[in-house]
C-alpha cells in the first residue's frame, strides 16, 4: 500500500517512509511471523511492523497481541485494525532530530480496565552499530497496559535525505510551479526556434538540479534551516548558470544534454507503462539501465540528428516539466523510485491511475508541441532557401 501526503513529501510504500524529507528503508525488519517479548510476569507480546501480526487472538488479526507465556488462547489485543495506512501511524522520534529513528504508533487494543485499554507503541532509536533490533529495556515500559518499546537499530537510520528537496519544492511550490508550468510551456512550443537560450536552459535546468541533489543528499546532515535551503539553492543556481553558459559555448555539450533529457524522458515513460510490469525481480537494476542506456543513447544520437533531438526534446521535455509542474498542486505523479520500490514491496497494483493519465496528458501536448515546431521548422527552411535563391539571382544580376 502506498499513501503520500500531498502537502510535503512525507510518504509510506510498505517499509520505505517518508518524513520530513528524510526516507527510511525499514526493509528487512519486515517479518512474517513478528517479534516476540515477554512482558509482565508470565505473558508474551507479539507485534510486527509493516505488516499485520499473523498470529491470532480469539479469530481476531491486529498488529499485536499478549497472551499467556503457557496458555496462549489467554490473549488479548494489544491494538485493533489490521491496515497500514489507516491503524498504524509512523513518527519522527524528535521532529528536529530526524537521524534520531522513528516510533511506530497504533489504534488502542482490548479493555484492560475500567476507561483504560491495552496499547503499544514501538521506537526504533537510529544506532549504526546495531546490526539486529537490540532491545533497550531502561527505556521500555514492559507492564500492562501501556507497552512501550524501545530498539536499537540500523534500519531506523535514515537512508537518504533526498527528499528534502521534494519538502522544499512542495514548501515554495506557488513559485516552482509557475516557472515550471512557463518554461514547460515556452520550451515545448519554441524550443528549436530559441536554439542557443535552450542549450543554455537544458544546462542550466540539468546542472541545477544535480547540484541541489548532491547538495540535499551528501551536504546535510541535520535538520537544515531554510536560510542554508536557499543558500545551497543559490549555490546550485550559480553552478547550473555557469554549465548553461558553457553548453552555450560548447554546442555539442549542449546537443548531448539536449538528447540526454530526452532519453530520461524516454526512460520515464518507457518505465511507468512497459519496463516495471517485466522487470518485477530486480526493479531497481531496470530502473537505472532504462534511464542510463536511454540517456547515453539520445545523447550520442543527437551529434547525427540535431535538430529532430532538439525538438524532440523541448517538446517533449518541456511538457514533461509542465505536468510535474502541475502535480505539485494536484499530487498523484510518483517518480520513478517511488514506482521502483512499490513493485520491490509487490505493490504494482498500488501504482495510481492518476500516473498514466499524466503520462498521456503531457505525451499528448508533446506531440502537439513537436509538430508546431516541426511545421515552424519547415518554413524557416524554406524562408532560407528562397533567401539563398533571392541571393544567387540578386549575385547574377548584379554581374
Amino acid at each position: 500500500m502506498c499513501i503520500r501526503d500531498r502537502a510535503n513529501s512525507d510518504f509510506k510504500i510498505n517499509c520505505l517512509i517518508g518524513l520530513n524529507g528524510y526516507v527510511y528503508d525499514l526493509t528487512h525488519l519486515k517479518n512474517q511471523n513478528g517479534y516476540e517479548v515477554s512482558v509482565d510476569l508470565d505473558k508474551n507480546l507479539y507485534f510486527n511492523l509493516c505488516n499485520r501480526l499473523e498470529r491470532e487472538c480469539n479469530s481476531r488479526h491486529s498488529f499485536g497481541i499478549v497472551a499467556n507465556s503457557e496458555r496462549p488462547s489467554e490473549c488479548n489485543l494489544v491494538t485493533t485494525g489490521q491496515n497500514v495506512i489507516n491503524d498504524q501511524t509512523i513518527q519522527l522520534l524528535d521532529n528536529n532530530q530526524p537521524q534520531g529513528g522513528v516510533v511506530f504508533k497504533y489504534n488502542p487494543g482490548d479493555e484492560f480496565a475500567l476507561n483504560e485499554k491495552y496499547s503499544l507503541e514501538v521506537e526504533l532509536e537510529c544506532d549504526r552499530d546495531s546490526h539486529q533490533m537490540v532491545l533497550d529495556k531502561l527505556k521500555s515500559h514492559l507492564i500492562a497496559p501501556h507497552y512501550r518499546l524501545r530498539y536499537k537499530t540500523n534500519q531506523a537510520c535514515p537512508t537518504h535525505n533526498i527528499y528534502l528537496i521534494l519538502n522544499f519544492i512542495q514548501e515554495n511550490r506557488v513559485i516552482f510551479v509557475i516557472v515550471a508550468i512557463i518554461f514547460g510551456i515556452i520550451e515545448c512550443f519554441y524550443g528549436k526556434k530559441l536554439f542557443k537560450p535552450t542549450l543554455f536552459l537544458l544546462g542550466f535546468t540539468i546542472f541545477t538540479v544535480l547540484s541541489l541533489v548532491f547538495f540535499f543528499q551528501f551536504a546535510l546532515s541535520k535538520a537544515p534551516t531554510d536560510t542554508i535551503k536557499w543558500v545551497l539553492v543559490g549555490i546550485s543556481v550559480l553552478i547550473g548558470t555557469i554549465f548553461g553558459w558553457l553548453a552555450v559555448k560548447f554546442s555539442k555539450l549542449g546537443m548531448f544534454l539536449g538528447g540526454a533529457f530526452l532519453g530520461f524522458v524516454l526512460a520515464s515513460v518507457l518505465y511507468n507503462t512497459i519496463i516495471y510490469r517485466i522487470a518485477l525481480h530486480q526493479p531497481d537494476l531496470a530502473l537505472y539501465l532504462t534511464i542510463v542506456i536511454c540517456m547515453i543513447s539520445l545523447g550520442v544520437l543527437a551529434f547525427y540528428a540535431t535538430n529532430h533531438i532538439i525538438i524532440l526534446a523541448t517538446s517533449f521535455g518541456g511538457s514533461f516539466i509542465a505536468a510535474k509542474g502541475v502535480s505539485l498542486f494536484a499530487g498523484s505523479f510518483p517518480n520513478l523510485f517511488e514506482i521502483a520500490k512499490m513493485i520491490q514491496n509487490d505493490q504494482v497494483n498500488d501504482i495510481p491511475n492518476s500516473a498514466y493519465i499524466y503520462i498521456a496528458c503531457f505525451m499528448l501536448v508533446g506531440l502537439i508541441g513537436s509538430v508546431y515546431q516541426y511545421m515552424e521548422f519547415k518554413k524557416s527552411k524554406e524562408l532560407e532557401k528562397e533567401r539563398d535563391i533571392y541571393n544567387k539571382l540578386h549575385d547574377y544580376e548584379s554581374v
